[in-house]
């Protein structure tokens, strides 16, 4: 570390509101400061730094190669700071605390309601966050403090060697058609030759699985009529039109299921394992521990529904 580097936190704050409002005036409105004030804030911390941060143009400010370097390790600092604070808070007793966490579609309805319940009946106080989407996307706001942890699908791509999964629970993914479909009461997936299918990336491998399936079969690739990017849409079409899909077999009745019928296909049998993501030797706070110790009730509790008498949902 050089003995002679001194950075104000300030500085780093102003910095990361250049860089997310994307002009030094729009930034100079949102932390409520004189636009001259944040320039001079900008330019003490290049100094500090020796190397140029911002690169202005006729469309505000830009981040340099140096800036970029910074920023995510600067959201990092700051996100963990606001933590500090939060958890000193907490414990003096002045604040209650703050859980963000991320989840893909299929934990935020199976899972996560249930246990945010039950999670809230002992820590009224503290304030939850849930950013939606699939743990590719968010791992990046994972990493850099933004989310305390992620439930959801291990995506294809290498884990970054900062983040940490344990296991959760595994879903069984199953065909399924709208109630009074013509393919209903099919058993086999060579029936399902001609089909046009919807699918959602809530379902991890889907896709993949899908055609490994119809290859296994003698058949040509399933034909993949709709991609979309949220269940609700994916159960949406296959519940008012003649596409076919692929959803989780859940343990338990839900509204969104009540106008689509599982299809028993023996060919047909893909596994999406669901996993808690962590940051590596980064301690969870005290409510964020609480909470992933509530899902994974909740996950255990799926479980032991799934594998009783009539686990599962029936078409």
């Amino acid at each position: 570390m050089n003995p002679k580097l001194s950075l104000n936190f300030n500085h780093l704050q102003h910095f990361l509101a250049i860089a997310d409002q994307g002009s030094l005036r729009a930034a100079a409105v949102a932390l409520g400061l004189s636009q001259p004030a944040v320039s001079k804030s900008l330019r003490a911390l290049e100094a500090a730094l020796g190397a140029p941060l911002i690169a202005r143009n006729a469309r505000g400010a830009t981040l340099t190669p140096f800036g970029d370097l910074l920023y995510s390790r600067a959201r990092l600092i700051g996100n963990e700071l606001e933590r500090v604070s939060d958890e000193i808070q907490q414990l003096a007793g002045h604040r209650q605390g703050h859980v963000a966490l991320g989840a893909s579609a299929i934990p935020s309805l199976l899972l996560i309601p249930e246990a945010v319940a039950r999670f809230r009946a002992r820590h009224k106080g503290v304030r939850l966050d849930l950013l939606g989407g699939m743990p590719s996307v968010l791992l990046s706001s994972l990493l850099d403090g933004s989310l305390d942890f992620i439930v959801g699908p291990r995506p294809a791509q290498q884990l970054p060697e900062q983040i940490a999964t344990e296991p959760l629970i595994q879903f069984p993914s199953a065909l399924v058609v709208r109630r009074g479909h013509a393919l209903e009461r099919a058993h086999s997936i060579k029936d399902f030759l001609d089909a046009e299918w919807v699918l959602s990336s809530a379902a991890a491998h889907a896709e993949s699985a899908l055609h490994r399936v119809f290859a296994r079969a003698g058949l040509p690739s399933a034909r993949i009529a709709l991609r979309v990017e949220s269940l609700w849409a994916a159960v949406s079409f296959v519940s008012k039109t003649e596409y076919v899909g692929l959803f989780p077999r859940y343990p338990g009745p839900d509204f969104m299921f009540d106008r689509i019928s599982y299809v028993d296909v023996p060919e047909l049998e893909i596994i999406d394992s669901y996993e808690i993501f962590l940051r590596r030797e980064v301690p969870l706070s005290t409510a964020a521990t609480h909470l992933v110790a509530d899902i994974k009730l909740q996950a255990r509790r799926a479980r032991e529904r799934s594998a009783g008498p009539g686990g599962g949902r029936k078409a």
